[in-house]
């Protein structure tokens, strides 16, 4: 009787210490698999092309003084490629005259230069308005990606309304969080702001989460850039502010919807393997986004 609750007892610590041990190993798998879900998490939202981003705003930039030196009105542009030797800017309206030294194409939907002259600022008298830095350019650039031997960058501020990201969930995610991060995180970008409503998980960089404070005229609280992304579900809040800042004349305001909208003025859709495609700019591959190979640029 007493070896038989002997084996019993024993039985049982065995089985006890079985349960223990698988419990602490899927502990301890889980605690690992949380950590690397949460480094990758982060680590897709860090801004790429950190040297090609500060390229193509200076491309913009320089592009502005050169429009205002011939008096010419600076196009609304919606997309700049650049690579080692080139710059081409997209235009959101056909113009065939283009400032020196850009060249528009035949139907003046494109203009290029070579990247040294569409760098350089006009001669002038050295004053603020010849910095790069603070030349007043409508901008709000960000990655799109890789596509024929040269970075595409999207500049979200030349959309006349919200602008719509469909495709998988976990591939927005990635596109979102990584463009609120190039234009919040850099040092040389402290001119923009973003906000986040209805998911938390897009936050990245300096974005704010939003949710339970933005208001119509939210823009006028950041004088600089202001960026607004959400899920669908909010677009029509996110809509409703970018329709406000309109009416106050505010250029530098950009929303970009998480998920499919029917009135978005941009349709942009990513998919798993690499493409992203829109009908303003040509089709890119959103994850090559290697540092352009420049020098003396940084």
């Amino acid at each position: 009787m007493d070896d038989s609750l002997s084996g019993i007892v024993f039985l049982a610590v065995i089985v006890c210490a079985v349960l223990l041990a698988v419990t602490v190993a899927v502990g301890v798998m889980e605690f690992f698999r949380r950590r690397t879900w949460s480094r990758r998490f982060w680590l897709e939202a860090q801004p790429s092309s950190r040297l090609g981003l500060r390229t193509g705003h200076r491309v913009l930039q320089s592009l502005t003084l050169a429009c205002r030196a011939e008096q010419l009105t600076m196009p609304a542009v919606t997309a700049v490629a650049v690579d080692e030797q080139r710059a081409q800017v997209f235009l959101a309206v056909p113009s065939e005259r283009a400032p020196a030294p850009w060249r528009a194409s035949d139907d003046g939907v494109r203009w290029t230069a070579l990247l040294e002259g569409a760098e350089a600022l006009p001669a002038g008298d050295g004053g603020p308005a010849a910095d790069p830095d603070t030349a007043p350019t409508p901008e709000l650039l960000v990655t799109a990606g890789q596509t024929v031997g040269a970075t595409l960058f999207l500049n979200l501020a030349a959309a006349p309304g919200p602008i719509s990201l469909s495709g998988p969930h976990r591939v927005r995610r990635q596109i979102v969080r990584r463009w609120v991060a190039e234009l919040t995180e850099p040092a040389w970008r402290l001119d923009v702001n973003a906000l986040v409503v209805g998911d938390p998980t897009l936050l990245s960089g300096r974005a704010t989460d939003a949710s339970g404070t933005l208001r119509v005229d939210s823009a006028r609280d950041f004088p600089g850039g202001l960026l607004l992304v959400g899920r669908a579900a909010e677009a029509e809040r996110l809509a409703s502010v970018h329709e406000r800042s309109v009416v106050d004349g505010m250029k530098k305001v950009a929303v970009v919807v998480d998920g499919p909208w029917s009135r978005a003025v941009w349709n942009l859709r990513a998919s798993d393997n690499g493409t992203l495609t829109s009908s303003i700019f040509p089709e890119v591959d959103w994850r090559e986004t290697p540092e352009l190979a420049i020098r003396g640029m940084a």
